[in-house]
């Protein structure tokens, strides 16, 4: 494929080509409908390189089924802003991003996306939910990286909350109408084992509490901008007094009304980097405990404190 089809409208490649790693979609600027189905080797869409997220020319149907090898979309994600029917299935090794696209879209079903490995959403003006149809809910065991940026009406994961055991990476950002739940048990009451990154930044402004008993594995936490966060808290205070011990890197910034650690401090004995900044409406200062090697051995809040 390495001549411009600049008048075909509809292309469907089914248990063909098995030769083909990559199709180069600048060929085809007036292309309505992509298919692809069984295609073994297929491994990329692209575009030819440009400083922003190209437009794809989609505007009925783009689906992908059963392609084991396929891992990306063109660099930037998906930009398809006429898209009206989205279908993949099948795609074990597929990392999607969808970027400043699909304005009709306001709910993902993630039946259709099982073996998904991440997952990556930007500006989707009007995504309210993410869905599933099948009850009860599957796991999404090969999801690995989530991240959500700028979609102003988002609101709900699927009911019971987003079952990825093995998620190694969570990002929220810009998304204030985003209701997991008050008091957000990353959400809905799921372990997240794995977990070694969570950022939420600017969204959640319903959420008040963080219960860190769902994330024993953390690595990294960032909260930034969440105007309702009053403390981080354990359900169950643990036996051990390291509730953190993998906890290397935490940033606290602008969230007014943050009143509490765990009860008795947050233990964090390997923590290696610490931002806490324009914090608190009222008199507040944080206490650090370290050791004799100046580690941070736990964290205290005392609201007594006045300049």
């Amino acid at each position: 494929m390495q001549h411009c089809h600049g008048n075909l409208q509809r292309l469907e490649i089914s248990k063909s080509c098995d030769n083909i790693n990559s199709i180069v979609l600048d060929y085809f600027p007036m292309l309505e409908v992509l298919s692809l189905e069984s295609c073994e080797n297929l491994e990329s869409l692209t575009c030819s390189e440009q400083p922003h997220p190209p437009m794809l020319p989609f505007r009925t149907r783009f689906q992908l089924k059963d392609c084991p090898k396929f891992v990306s979309f063109p660099h930037g994600g998906l930009h398809a802003p006429n898209l009206e029917d989205f279908r993949i299935e099948d795609c074990n090794m597929l990392r999607l991003k969808i970027s400043d696209s699909c304005d009709s879209m306001k709910s993902i079903l993630l039946d259709y996306f099982p073996k998904l490995n991440e997952l990556d959403l930007d500006y989707c003006v009007n995504l309210e939910s993410f869905e599933f149809s099948q009850s009860p809910r599957p796991a999404l065991h090969s999801l690995r990286c989530f991240k959500l940026t700028t979609c102003p009406k988002f609101v709900s994961f699927p009911q019971g909350g987003l079952a990825a055991p093995n998620m190694d990476e969570f990002h929220i950002e810009d998304c204030k109408n985003f209701r997991g739940c008050n008091k957000l048990e990353f959400p809905g009451k799921q372990c997240y084992a794995s977990l070694r990154r969570l950022d939420i930044m600017s969204s959640c402004d319903f959420m008040t509490s963080i219960h860190l008993d769902c994330l024993p594995m953390l690595n990294e936490l960032l909260l930034g901008d969440l105007q309702s966060l009053e403390s981080l808290t354990f359900l169950e205070r643990p036996a051990s007094p390291s509730e953190l011990m993998f906890l290397r890197y935490m940033e606290l910034h602008r969230c007014p009304e943050f009143v509490s650690f765990p009860q008795g401090g947050l233990s964090a004995p390997n923590m290696q980097e610490l931002w806490i900044m324009f914090m608190w409406a009222h008199d507040a200062c944080v206490v650090v405990a370290m050791d004799k090697k100046r580690r941070i051995l736990c964290l205290f809040l005392d609201l007594t404190y006045a300049d």
